[in-house]
């Protein structure tokens, strides 16, 4: 539902994303010390390990980053139908 040129709009917040990248660091190390447990103690291979750090370090940023495209494109699309038309239009 659109919103009236008078309404209160909530404010827009912008976030640099400054913490994502240590956290996927940080899992990343965490996933190598658990799985250098796990390999010492014979329950995985490190092939295992390499797949699974590849997981970690390719897959899982990955996906984050498509739902955070889609997320945003929401916020946008959210912000832009709030807009009077002759600001912006959602086609």
């Amino acid at each position: 539902m659109p919103r009236t040129p008078n309404a209160p709009a909530d404010p827009i917040i912008v976030s640099d994303q400054t913490t994502t990248p240590p956290i996927f660091a940080a899992a990343r190390y965490a996933l190598t010390a658990v799985g250098a447990w796990l390999i010492g103690k014979g329950y995985i291979t490190d092939q295992t390990l390499e797949m699974l750090t590849a997981l970690v370090t390719v897959v899982a940023p990955t996906v984050y980053g498509v739902w955070l495209s889609f997320r945003n494109k929401q916020k946008l699309i959210a912000t832009a139908d709030a807009a009077p038309n002759s600001v912006a239009k959602v086609v």
